[in-house]
């Protein structure tokens, strides 16, 4: 419906993504009319990996569990505005999941688009809610404690003069809900080898950053990047191009590195190094890209041929599975899909819902995620 988020009209001037930043579009306006196909439109059984698939869509504040066949087994939903003493939306596209984490028993984690983030039960109850202004990504550890990003207005005189700018903050919560600490990933920047990166003076305010994603590290890689180490977080700055490491003991920027990519979302861990979704960094399409820490090169790619056959102007995630198969959301198409190494597709699916002022357009996929097939769902 017409709260949901939908990003920009493909027909749009694409230069509007890039003035700004996402805080500047709000998510607003629309994405791409949808084909004559939804919902799940190709499964290998013999090769996908059998699991739960978990999805935010852009048509409003929903979640979806469903199984390989597309079937949906469960949902929540809860709008911001039903959440007691939330503070109002800085406007309607806010009031969707940018990003959600299933709980042992049902409970659910949603991040608001940039607004806030919530605890709901199995039945979209509120168990708890966090009112900054978290955006983009949780990741949970094994304590019960989550990080999120939160991002706050701030003046930097070295930066801009008199406008603010967006400084994101990575923010551990504990399983109730209470900050327990906070870093400010610019100051962590300018602190670093990669404080030239910062737009300083150059007269750019608003969403310098534009941090949009954050992943608590396990360790592997250590032996190649001291940064590496567990308990530190991988974090991707949109804006910059960067993907970094912060270490929450001291607060300092340990790791960083452009890549060939542009406009990077969602980077993880991979044995190889780095897996993450390039958004504009093939002849301005995108693609997923595997870089490996060892040699410097990229290992492993997908792209669409032609290459806008595989685009999405923001969001987009890349999750690499068990089976050695990479799990793909193209998300401004409302498209999810599985490939293997080689890059056949084995388990494709379209959103079937609908946002827009009449339903006219395809709703995002924000992420899909992969379940394991023996993930405990008794609460069902």
């Amino acid at each position: 419906g017409i709260d949901g988020a939908w990003g920009l009209a493909r027909a749009a001037d694409p230069r509007v993504a890039e003035v700004g930043g996402i805080e500047a579009i709000g998510y607003a306006g629309g994405y791409e009319a949808p084909g004559l196909a939804s919902g799940l439109i190709h499964h290998d059984r013999s090769r996908a990996t059998p699991g739960w698939n978990l999805y935010s869509s852009g048509h409003g504040p929903e979640a979806f569990l469903m199984d390989m066949e597309g079937r949906v087994q469960h949902s929540w939903r809860r709008s911001w505005g039903e959440v007691p003493g939330a503070p109002p939306l800085d406007r309607p596209g806010q009031d969707t999941f940018r990003r959600v984490e299933l709980l042992p028993g049902g409970d659910l984690l949603a991040v608001y688009g940039g607004r806030g983030l919530v605890r709901l039960n199995s039945r979209s109850e509120v168990v708890w809610s966090y009112h900054e202004r978290a955006h983009h990504d949780i990741e949970l550890l094994p304590s019960g404690d989550l990080w999120t990003l939160i991002r706050a207005e701030r003046l930097v005189p070295g930066i801009h003069a008199t406008e603010p700018i967006y400084d994101d903050y990575a923010v551990r919560l504990s399983p109730a809900g209470r900050e327990l600490e906070r870093h400010s990933i610019l100051d962590a920047l300018l602190r670093s080898p990669w404080a030239s990166l910062v737009p300083a003076g150059r007269g750019i305010a608003g969403d310098i950053l534009h941090t949009n994603s954050i992943r608590a590290l396990d360790g592997r890689l250590s032996e190649l990047h001291v940064a590496f180490a567990a308990g530190s977080l991988l974090l991707c700055v949109r804006e910059l191009d960067l993907v970094c490491v912060l270490d929450p003991l001291t607060g300092q920027m340990t790791y960083g590195t452009q890549g060939p990519w542009r406009a990077p979302h969602d980077p993880t861990v991979t044995e190889q190094g780095l897996l993450l979704f390039d958004n504009l960094g093939h002849m301005g399409h995108s693609r997923a890209v595997e870089f490996d820490m060892r040699t410097g090169d990229v290992s492993w790619t997908y792209s669409g041929n032609p290459p806008a056959a595989f685009s999405s102007l923001f969001c987009g995630a890349a999750r690499r599975l068990e089976s050695g198969n990479t799990l793909l959301t193209e998300s401004t198409r409302g498209r999810a899909f599985e490939v293997t190494p080689s890059g056949e597709i084995v388990w494709e699916y379209l959103n079937p819902r609908r946002a827009g002022r009449r339903d006219e357009l395809v709703a995002a996929i924000f992420e899909m995620r992969r379940l394991p097939a023996d993930h405990d769902l008794d609460w069902l």
